[in-house]
């Protein structure tokens, strides 16, 4: 959801501003309401007032009102969910208008907020999100119309997709009240005149036009099509034209139209620089990375996010990362230098195949274990992996020993045969309790040096 607030200028735009109605509805025609269950568009006819008052008898102007249960016995049901009970007005397009405010005549009969409630909520984007605007604190009798009215200026001037929405809900199980009569549901707002601006937007490199390019002068915005071309209207004295497209560096233009006048901006936008020459290297079953910062930075490059088969797996502020939890498969990392505004589009691609099982460096040695991952099971229940290597020369001291990522000691085998072995592992430490997910190192040691090294990844 998008709050628009407006600048000083506006109050310079008194001459130019006219008070109109965006949107009227006394309920005798269909404009597009969206009711739910009792809610109902009629004739009242002074039903309900089981507790407080009846619905009145007659609408403030004309046959029909907006009302809660009009037509069964006049009362809101008990138990409701939170805001069971919903009218939404269609959507209202403030688009050209500041200053807006609505008003509606009023007749609620509400239990107090400790037991039933009554809402008011206002959209801003359609009805996707909301914001409350009124509930009731204390109980309400109404035995008359009056009238109701907000400012919303703060959130609908110059958006074209404003709605309201009036509710019951949540109630308790007992004392029922007649809820909701609306009548005369108007909104208004100040009709602005504007100067125009129109152009193309390409990019500065190939001259390609962009499309979805997004202008705004703080109040009225609009996108680029697909050649590139836009128009906007602006309002009049100093305003800030901004330009903003994902992948691009922020375009600004610092204008000054009277009202009713026209210009052509054509703006070229710069692509974000990127992070170019990534390169990697096998550090200890570790993929150590690094790369060359971008070399044009109109703007300063705040951090860099690193992406391993396009899942962001760490945000940088130097040019190098290690990443430590890798198994023994292929991998795909990129780079994005982060900007104040935006990223860039991804460096150079790296592809590292680590070292598969069964592949080594020691020749005819290997350690791998299997099934990788190891799923522990559920309820405190340990499944198994068998952890298995070879010897290529005799030794009479061999042991494995299993780490954590914080390199503290897990679980440990001594005195092993010094050939061929197969280790079956529970998922337990040392001292008998299941590990906890995550990825564990372990070596396998031949007369106190370390021969083979493999990861292991534990999951629940």
């Amino acid at each position: 959801m998008k709050k628009i607030v407006l600048t000083i200028n506006i109050l310079l735009l008194v001459g130019f501003l006219f008070a109109e109605v965006i949107f009227f509805d006394g309920f005798e025609t269909e404009q597009g309401w969206t009711l739910s269950e009792e809610f109902e568009i009629g004739s009242p006819e002074g039903l309900g007032g089981e507790h407080g008052n009846a619905d009145p008898t007659e609408a403030f102007e004309g046959v029909n009102v907006l009302g809660s249960d009009l037509s069964g016995n006049g009362d809101y049901g008990a138990n409701l969910e939170d805001r069971e009970l919903y009218a939404i007005s269609p959507t209202l397009n403030c688009a050209a208008y500041v200053n807006v405010e609505f008003s509606f005549m009023r007749w609620l009969n509400v239990e107090q907020a400790t037991y039933d409630h009554a809402y008011i909520d206002l959209s801003t984007d359609n009805g996707n999100t909301w914001i409350e605007l009124w509930t009731n604190n204390n109980t309400i009798t109404d035995s008359d119309w009056s009238e109701m009215s907000f400012d919303i200026s703060a959130y609908a001037d110059a958006n074209s997709t404003v709605k309201i929405r009036f509710s019951i809900g949540a109630t308790d199980g007992s004392w029922f009240y007649s809820g909701w009569n609306i009548d005369n549901f108007e909104m208004t707002g100040d009709l602005v005149s504007l100067a125009e601006i129109s152009g193309s937007i390409t990019d500065s490199e190939t001259g390609d036009p962009i499309e979805g390019a997004y202008i705004t002068d703080g109040v009225f915005d609009a996108y680029s099509d697909t050649e590139g071309i836009y128009e906007i209207g602006v309002l009049s004295g100093e305003r800030l034209l901004t330009v903003s497209k994902e992948n691009y560096f922020h375009h600004f233009n610092e204008i000054n139209y009277e009202v009713g006048e026209s210009d052509v901006i054509d703006i070229s936008m710069e692509k974000y620089s990127i992070p170019t020459n990534l390169d990697y290297t096998i550090e200890d079953y570790s993929v150590l990375l690094n790369w060359d910062a971008p070399e044009y930075q109109p703007q300063p490059v705040n951090l860099y996010n690193v992406y391993r088969d396009d899942v962001l797996i760490a945000s940088e502020n130097s040019t190098s990362y290690l990443d430590a939890e890798v198994l023994n498969q292929s991998y795909e990392y990129y780079v994005v230098a982060v900007y104040q505004n935006g990223v860039s589009e991804p460096s150079n691609i790296v592809n590292v195949q680590m070292l598969g099982a069964g592949e080594n460096l020691n020749l005819d040695s290997n350690l791998f274990n299997y099934p990788n991952p190891f799923n522990l099971g559920s309820s405190g229940r340990s499944n198994f992996t068998v952890i298995a290597f070879s010897l290529k020369e005799i030794s009479n001291n061999v042991k494995v020993k299993l780490y954590n990522v914080k390199g503290q000691l897990v679980k440990s085998w001594d005195n092993l045969s010094s050939n061929k072995t197969e280790i079956l592992w529970d998922g337990k430490d040392n001292s008998g309790k299941i590990v906890s997910s995550g990825i564990y190192n372990y070596q396998l040691i031949a007369d106190g040096k370390v021969v083979l090294s493999n990861k292991m990844l534990v999951i629940k």
